[in-house]
């Protein structure tokens, strides 16, 4: 496959990722794919990545995009636990998504982020899921509520833009990710309540990446 510009990326992306007939359409209709299909879209993936690498800002359609694809293939994979070769492509979608929006070396932007973190220890959500806590739990609240609010802000901020934060998009991703790839830790009672925090969250995703 030739080099491929930056929206010819995109398009790739979309057509696999959105259309009919794309990867993501074959799967949840039970259709087989072609692989050949995963070499375009790492292709298109690593033009991105290699594109947003001085970006600070990145358009609000792709990220909103690419914030579906990891819970969709989850929710049909947790449907037909017999498609194993599916956690192949849930991998490997999964590192080409995180490599994009991965700050290496740190940006201003994203060294002020870490700093602002670490001095004020600011409760995480993801490190509330990752040691099993209770989400009804004062940190976990805290964690859920502050992390809410500020989607709240942005969903307002971002209604009428084009272009977003990188940083902020990709951590929305990343914690809608955090929900999936450690809620399965939970049972119970516990659980229902993992999936009613991530059912709002995605929710107030979409509002900021979608309008």
């Amino acid at each position: 496959m030739e080099d491929v510009s930056l929206q010819q990326a995109y398009e790739i992306l979309h057509h696999y990722l959105v259309e009919q007939d794309g990867l993501m359409y074959r799967i949840e209709q039970g259709l087989p794919f072609d692989k050949s299909i995963l070499v375009q879209l790492e292709q298109a993936f690593k033009k991105i990545q290699n594109a947003w690498k001085q970006q600070s800002e990145i358009p609000k359609r792709v990220a909103y995009m690419l914030s579906s694809v990891l819970p969709r293939l989850d929710t049909y994979m947790q449907q037909h636990p017999e498609k194993i070769e599916l956690g192949e492509v849930f991998m490997r979608v999964s590192e080409w998504i995180d490599k994009i929006f991965a700050t290496e070396p740190l940006d201003e932007v994203s060294a002020i982020a870490v700093v602002s973190m670490q001095a004020w220890s600011l409760p995480s959500i993801p490190l509330e899921l990752r040691q099993c806590h209770d989400l009804d739990q004062p940190a976990g609240r805290l964690a859920l509520s502050e992390f809410f609010e500020a989607l709240d802000t942005l969903a307002e901020k971002w209604q009428l833009k084009e272009e977003v934060s990188k940083l902020a998009a990709g951590s929305m991703i990343f914690a809608r990710d955090t929900f999936i790839s450690e809620g399965d830790r939970y049972t119970g009672v516990q659980k229902q309540k993992i999936l009613q925090a991530q059912e709002k969250l995605v929710q107030k995703i979409g509002k900021c990446l979608h309008g």
